[in-house]
């Protein structure tokens, strides 16, 4: 027997919008808002985050078990510089020609987010968490300890050391930065994802877990294990 609405019923139920939203730099931001278009009532929302190189794409097969099996609205974006997130201020900028402060400036992606989504009313922002691989891992982290709508956050493969002597995205340089409730995740085998996950964790406040998994599976790779994507949900059920 399984559980939740069947595929076909799902899909009717499934709504995915197509969005699109400028940062306070001029970033023009796109991305899909998925939702359950028979219930409008304000539901915690979770903000999907890629990995560099990549797109909001990668979330299609995961976002929808968000919505129809643990009642939340997802955003899923191209973070800037990524996928059809490429014009600031009208002008072409892709991640290739991004600088230091560039990457640090990408925290802004998700304050644009989060402003979007005050204005869905099936998105009760006051419920709301961040999932996000590799540098999405980053940027949960960094929202986490700076944005206080960020409820939660989940940190998949994220990068401490390499990043620490750049100065990228890990948060220390912030003022009044201070992670709270995180659940860091990487493999065993993965360079140093899980040496960082466990000193990220030292630095966060409240809830935080640190989940190690055997083998070398990086950022989206480690979801396609069941195990570890209903871990990620059950902790946003749990913290949201």
């Amino acid at each position: 027997e399984t559980n939740g609405p069947e595929p076909e019923q799902s899909a009717r139920l499934l709504s995915a919008d197509p969005v699109q939203f400028s940062t306070t730099d001029g970033f023009l931001i796109r991305g899909t808002f998925f939702h359950n278009k028979e219930d409008p009532s304000a539901k915690p929302v979770v903000i999907l985050l890629h990995t560099f190189g990549s797109s909001h794409l990668d979330w299609f097969d995961f976002a929808p078990d968000l919505v129809d099996n643990r009642g939340f609205v997802v955003l899923a974006i191209d973070l800037r510089g990524h996928g059809a997130s490429t014009l600031q201020n009208g002008v072409n900028f892709p991640i290739q020609n991004f600088t230091v402060a560039d990457l640090n400036n990408m925290p802004l992606d998700i304050e644009a987010s989060i402003t979007y989504l005050k204005t869905r009313p099936q998105a009760d922002v006051s419920r709301l968490g961040i999932v996000g691989v590799d540098i999405g891992a980053n940027l949960a982290f960094i929202g986490a300890g700076t944005l206080p709508d960020v409820k939660t956050a989940v940190s998949i493969s994220p990068q401490y050391r390499e990043n620490q002597a750049q100065g990228v995205l890990i948060g220390t340089n912030l003022p009044n930065f201070q992670p709270s409730s995180v659940l860091y995740i990487a493999s065993f085998g993965d360079g140093y994802t899980y040496t960082s996950s466990e000193t990220l964790s030292t630095l966060t406040q409240g809830a935080t877990q640190v989940v190690g998994l055997q083998g070398l599976a990086h950022g989206m790779d480690i979801l396609l294990s069941n195990e570890a994507w209903v871990t990620v949900m059950d902790w946003l059920t749990q913290n949201l």
